[in-house]
């Protein structure tokens, strides 16, 4: 079994990779793992502090838009998925995606901000 020095409690990690038929579509996923909730939080915590990233909504869920080409969310359990492409990622293929991983990133923005909405 590697040793994983860089993430603290990522236990996981896969990509996938899909091409289009024309040679300049092409999509990325990434999937991280964690076995315990704190550690995936300070993760995604860590990860949603880049440039370029900002709230977006995907059929009323709340995930974050990396640029114009990208989104990222986290189940707030174990995952945490991104889709970046070129042409973006297709409707049909993140409802897929967060069919099996549903996006919480609002519970946890929400519980960041104490006062908000209460």
């Amino acid at each position: 079994m590697a040793i994983n020095n860089q993430v603290p409690g990522m236990n996981g990690l896969m990509f996938m990779r899909w091409r289009g038929d024309d040679p300049y579509t092409e999509i990325t996923a990434s999937v991280q793992w964690f076995e315990h909730r704190s550690d995936l939080l300070n993760f995604y915590a860590e990860s949603v502090n880049r440039n370029g990233f900002q709230l977006g909504k995907i059929n009323g869920a709340v995930v974050w838009e990396i640029g114009e080409h990208g989104f990222s969310w986290t189940d707030a359990e174990h995952f945490l998925v991104s889709l970046i492409g070129s042409p973006p990622p297709p409707p049909k293929m993140l409802n897929a995606w967060m069919a099996s991983a549903p996006s919480n990133v609002a519970e946890i923005e929400n519980a960041k901000r104490p006062n908000s909405g209460k």
